[in-house]
């Protein structure tokens, strides 16, 4: 660590990290101290990188120089998906902590063998979930209060409005592309959305039935890839829950999307939306609703970075731990068995 501070390094810059990049920087206890990438990359992933470098006037290295630095305690990785995993685990063997952009993996088998690596070691991993999203933080608290009574079916829509046009992704062949992607836009989504689901609800999925298509996009068609599509889950005790997810051309209002969450419980219910931050409450007939909006709250990438600082520091578990993103990734894998089968698939 540099001067008690614990040193970050860009390990692949060619999604999101301009996202995340300015909140490390600005974090009191993170240093930026250099960015690297493998070395047989193509040279459009270089040219990104370098200038990642130059932004944040730290050198570009190749990944074994940047992990064998004294300073190097800390990765923070935003490759393309596919090679998220192997990025991580080898971050982890080097006995450096991994901060991974979603997907954390693009199979079971990847985030397996990430999960062993990080349970053999004495370092830290997160990924990037909503879990500190401050709306699903509430509905959490809805949850455990027991306002609800025993909660037993929920929906949750994830989906992104506005087409091709926008500029979250720098290539987006990230997406659609499945060398680069692993999948299509379930691929893309559902860590946000089974994460989520997996933290309100505190059971697993034994269970998902899946169907999807290709309604809209020609880049998804041309890559055989899903670009909307619906999940049903069965949790544990019979819990269920369905997800839409995907990418659709309109846009809606000023949002880039639609995150919304109802759940039902016994004695009522509650909606949950992200992008017009709010919770509303109803109770069975005859009592008003309760409304628990507006309101606003730090950014959640802020309090997951302070979150995983913690993990660093104390030697404590993050929010979202390495097993949680292995369940999740068997989830997907099961999602894609059951788009291809037709049927229900076990986890």
């Amino acid at each position: 660590m540099t001067a008690n501070k614990i040193g970050v390094c860009l390990l692949s810059c060619v999604r999101h990290q301009r996202s995340y990049a300015p909140f490390l920087e600005a974090h009191p206890d993170l240093e930026i101290v250099c960015a690297a990438d493998e070395g047989d990359a193509p040279e459009w992933i270089h040219a990104v990188n370098r200038s990642f470098a130059e932004r944040y006037q730290v050198p570009y290295l190749r990944v074994d120089e940047a992990l064998a630095r004294a300073d190097v305690d800390m990765t923070c990785i935003c490759s393309e998906p596919a090679r998220h995993a192997r990025l991580a685990r080898q971050t982890i063997l080097a006995g450096v902590h991994a901060l991974v952009d979603k997907p954390m993996a693009i199979s079971g088998a990847e985030a397996t063998a990430l999960k062993r690596a990080v349970e053999a070691s004495t370092v830290q991993l997160t990924y990037i979930h909503h879990l500190f999203n401050y709306q699903v933080d509430r509905a959490r608290t809805l949850i455990d209060s027991g306002r609800l009574s025993v909660p037993w079916a929920f929906h949750m829509d994830i989906i992104a409005g506005g087409g091709l046009d926008l500029d979250a992704v720098e290539d987006f062949a990230m997406v659609v592309n499945p060398a680069l992607s692993g999948g299509g836009e379930f691929m893309n989504w559902l860590s946000y959305a089974i994460g989520t689901l997996r933290y309100l609800i505190g059971l697993e999925i034994e269970r998902v039935y899946a169907l999807s298509d290709t309604f809209f996009f020609e880049p998804h068609r041309q890559f055989a890839v899903e670009d909307f599509g619906m999940v049903a889950l069965h949790f544990e005790r019979g819990v269920t829950a369905t997800i839409t997810a995907g990418r659709i051309p309109s846009k809606m209002d000023a949002i880039p999307g639609s995150f919304t969450l109802r759940g039902q419980g016994i004695y009522g219910q509650f909606m949950m939306e992200q992008f017009r931050p709010r919770i509303s409450v109803e109770k069975p007939m005859g009592e008003s609703p309760t409304s628990l909006q507006p309101f606003s709250a730090p950014q959640g990438i802020e309090l997951l970075i302070d979150d995983f600082v913690r993990a660093i520091r104390r030697g404590a578990p993050p929010r979202a731990t390495v097993q949680d993103g292995a369940r999740i990734a068997h989830v997907i894998d099961a999602v894609y068995r059951s788009i291809a089968s037709g049927g229900v698939e076990p986890i």
